[in-house]
């Protein structure tokens, strides 16, 4: 028997916050096989965190996406494998009944295509409906945890991430958010993830728009967040570039359609990898 003492075990590092139950983050690995999780070739790997609301997560399109290259990728935040790049994406919140695919996997094939060597890793960890201000550091519930995560994943692979790509702030313009507000979410949470000496450029998409109506306040926070020394650097412009009118969006004029999934996937890539 043993007298007087315990044994408490480690905290899990590996936390994985939800924000609606009915939308958590898709972790079912069942039917895939995990590729190799050897970085045989640091110099032509790229590891890439996508984040932010559903038009960076599994509820857009109307087909699922399956990548063209063997070297697309999707690290799992939930368990770490690396499996092959599929919809639904591991990681993002998956909602089928609004759409049944992401740009995540569309970005690493053209990344692909503009480097023909590379072998792309994405790790998304995107949730939909939720705002800024849930994912700071201090945020009850925080989804900063998933950023941790993901960034400790890749660590635990030998891999460190290369870039984020954020689109985020439509629910930030149904609640009005203030433009300084959104600008001390964006910057606490990046402070929080340079507090981890991950130094990858944070790319901050321009994400607004909701029923075909962008903001203007929400938009002014963004840009207002763009810092140099943080290494905030303007993302792809969604709002501008996505239109209603182009056929770009889904018949909610919010989610984007198939064609928009490839044309927003190829602006992030042609802008972070050109």
């Amino acid at each position: 028997m043993l007298g007087g003492s315990s044994i408490a075990s480690a905290p899990d590092p590996f936390v994985m916050n939800e924000y609606f139950a009915q939308f958590p983050g898709f972790r079912n690995a069942n039917g895939r096989t995990p590729v190799s999780s050897v970085i045989s070739s640091p110099s032509t790997t790229r590891t890439i965190i996508t984040g932010g609301q559903s038009l960076m997560a599994t509820a857009n399109g109307t087909a699922t996406y399956t990548t063209v290259s063997a070297n697309a990728q999707n690290l799992s935040p939930y368990d770490g494998g690396i499996y092959p790049g599929t919809d639904p994406v591991l990681g993002a919140s998956n909602a089928p009944t609004v759409g049944l695919s992401s740009p995540v996997m569309r970005i690493a094939d053209r990344v692909i295509i503009n480097h023909a060597t590379w072998r792309v890793i994405m790790n998304p960890i995107a949730v939909g409906g939720t705002p800024w201000a849930a994912w700071e550091p201090t945020a009850s519930n925080s989804l900063f945890t998933r950023i941790r995560t993901a960034i400790l994943r890749c660590r635990a692979r030998g891999l460190e991430p290369d870039a984020f790509m954020w689109g985020q702030g439509e629910t930030d313009n149904e609640l009005g958010t203030s433009a300084a507000a959104v600008k001390a979410s964006i910057w606490a949470i990046v402070d929080e993830i340079r507090a981890m000496s991950c130094t990858a450029p944070f790319y901050l998409g321009k994400y607004t728009m909701v029923l075909g109506a962008t903001s203007a306040t929400v938009q002014q926070g963004l840009a207002d967040a763009i810092d140099a020394g943080r290494n905030i650097i303007a993302g792809y412009d969604a709002d501008t570039n996505c239109t209603v009118a182009g056929g770009f969006r889904l018949a909610d004029q919010t989610h984007l359609s198939n064609t928009g999934l490839t044309l927003s996937a190829n602006g992030w890539a042609d802008l972070v990898f050109p």
